[in-house]
Formats: C-alpha cells, sequence, structure tokens
C-alpha cells in the first residue's frame, strides 16, 4: 500500500482536506458526492444543506447496494457455472482437479477504508 497522501477537494462549495494512498480515486470520489449534490439541489428548491447531505448519502447507498447486489448475482452464476463445469470434468476424468492456489493466503482483493477526511 502507498503513503497516504494529501488532497484538497471542494464538495458543494466548501473546501475538504482527504487523506488517503489514491489521490485520484479521492478526486473522483468526491466529484462524484459533488456532483450529486448539486443535482439534488437544481431538482429540489428550498431543501437545505442537512437535508440534501442525507438525499446524497442515500442516493450514493442506493448505488452501492445495487452494484453489491449486481455482483452478488453475477458471483453465484460464477459460482454455478464453475461447479457444472468441474462435475463435467470429474465425469470425464473420474477425479476433481486440485483447486487452483490451494493452501496459499487470500491475495486480500478487498478495499479496506483507508481514506480520512478534514475540513478547512
Amino acid at each position: 500500500m502507498s503513503q497516504p497522501r494529501t488532497v484538497r477537494v471542494t464538495i458543494y462549495g466548501r473546501v475538504y482536506r482527504l487523506v488517503g494512498p489514491d489521490p485520484e480515486r479521492l478526486l473522483e470520489m468526491a466529484r462524484r458526492v459533488d456532483e450529486t449534490m448539486r443535482r439534488f439541489s437544481e431538482r429540489m428548491h428550498g431543501v437545505d444543506n442537512y437535508q440534501l447531505v442525507v438525499l446524497t448519502a442515500l442516493h450514493l447507498a442506493d448505488e452501492l447496494a445495487t452494484v453489491r447486489d449486481d455482483f452478488e448475482a453475477y458471483r453465484d452464476r460464477v459460482d454455478s457455472t464453475s461447479t457444472r463445469m468441474l462435475a463435467a470434468l470429474v465425469a470425464l476424468d473420474g477425479s476433481p482437479p486440485e483447486p487452483a492456489g490451494a493452501g496459499e493466503p487470500d491475495s486480500g482483493t478487498s478495499r479496506e477504508n483507508d481514506s480520512y477526511i478534514g475540513s478547512d
């Protein structure tokens, strides 16, 4: 993991210092939050900033839930296909193959939340 770096971003007119190992990712996340807040603000006149933040958080949480649901469905399809293919191989050969990477530690494909936010 690379060293944490600080990047300054502006979200809905306020400047924040964000610290994390991937400044480009932080900039992209801040851009998405700012864009979503502005889009809600244009559509919903008279909404105060607190309500705007909550609506933005709910919208982004919904997007995340949709992506997670899609990922789970994809993983289920891959697992199902792998099981059918393994069964077909066993039927042909008579013995199951050794799983790839058996006995090796997990490569750590999940991303930890290692960003920090500060307000200027």
